[in-house]
Parts: C-alpha cells; sequence; structure tokens
C-alpha cells in the first residue's frame, strides 16, 4: 500500500499485489491495482498522477511489467484518469457485477518500466 500524505491528514492511497484473476493469477510480471482513492477536495491537482507515478515505481522495481484494476463502469471521471495514464480497457474480459449500477469493466496497462514516468516515486509505503 501506498499513501500521499498532505503532512497532516492522507490525501490518497493504493493497494496492489499479485493478479487475483484466473487468467492472470499464474503470471508473475503482473499486479492488480486493487483501490486507488484521492479525496475529492484533491481531484486536479496532481496528488493522483503522483499517487499513479508511485505505484507505478514500485511496480517496475518489482519486475512488474503489466498490470490491471477494474473500474466501475459508470465512474467516468475514474476512467478518464486511467485512460489518460495510458490503461485501456481489457477486450478479452466479460464485465462483471450484480447489476447495472454495479458493473465493473478491466482496464489493462501494459509497458510499465519502459515508460518515463514510471521512476519518480513521491508516495510513502505503509
Amino acid at each position: 500500500m501506498l499513501v500521499h500524505d498532505g503532512g497532516r491528514r492522507i490525501l490518497g492511497f493504493s493497494s496492489f499485489g499479485p493478479a487475483r484473476d484466473d487468467d492472470l493469477g499464474q503470471r508473475p510480471d503482473v499486479e492488480e491495482l486493487y483501490a486507488f482513492y484521492a479525496r475529492p477536495e484533491c481531484w486536479g491537482t496532481g496528488v493522483g498522477r503522483s499517487l499513479m507515478r508511485s505505484t507505478l515505481s514500485v511496480w517496475a522495481e518489482r519486475g512488474t511489467r503489466a498490470g490491471y484494476l477494474w473500474v466501475l463502469e459508470r465512474n467516468t471521471r475514474g476512467r478518464d484518469f486511467y485512460r489518460k495514464g495510458g490503461w485501456r480497457q481489457d477486450p478479452t474480459a466479460a464485465p462483471s457485477g450484480s447489476g447495472p449500477d454495479a458493473l465493473e469493466v478491466r482496464y489493462e496497462l501494459t509497458g510499465i518500466g519502459t515508460r518515463c514516468g514510471d521512476c519518480a516515486p513521491r508516495a510513502h509505503r505503509r
């Protein structure tokens, strides 16, 4: 887990680890981003970008070459954030969820460790 703190409080965090999806779980070079969060008052301030750079830096240090995450289909702001960071919806993964308001889509990012922004940690490991 990484946290981005603003001195007196946590502004965001990312939680990640081994891939849990059956089709990716046997690949040691793939990690899953379990959770990614920034306080709403920090949206648009660079906190999320800094936290994502730090997450990718940790992954690159560990030899991770690809990552994936699940995001609510209706979360357009989150999906736009991931797309701007190079993540792409995975066409091989069927959407999952318990209903139309809970439908999740899988995004993937490849080439980790080969990108310029993957090597500048700014958040703190916890």
